[in-house]
């Protein structure tokens, strides 16, 4: 099990638009529903995806969803947080 201060690392470590798509990912959107909410092209999404799995050290979708559920987060500014 990772630290706290470990856990805020390798989330420091994604940029905001790998953020924003790791949270898209982890509420259940698919790739091309996250690309729309971000104005984004769905291959772009991939990208973005495998770049944050790979900084995270995560292999799955459902490991990367236990990993943001120990992240920090401002998830009230995240456009995956509230309906549209």
């Amino acid at each position: 099990m990772l630290r706290r201060s470990e856990i805020a690392e390798r989330w420091a470590r994604l940029t905001l638009r790998e953020q924003e798509v790791v949270e898209g990912v982890c509420s259940g959107f698919l790739n091309k529903q996250i690309g729309h909410r971000l104005g984004i092209s769905k291959q772009t999404v991939k990208v973005h995806r495998a770049h944050a799995m790979a900084k995270l050290d995560v292999k799955t979708a459902a490991d990367l969803a236990k990993f943001l559920s120990s992240a920090p987060s401002n998830r009230d500014a995240c456009c995956f947080s509230q309906q549209v």
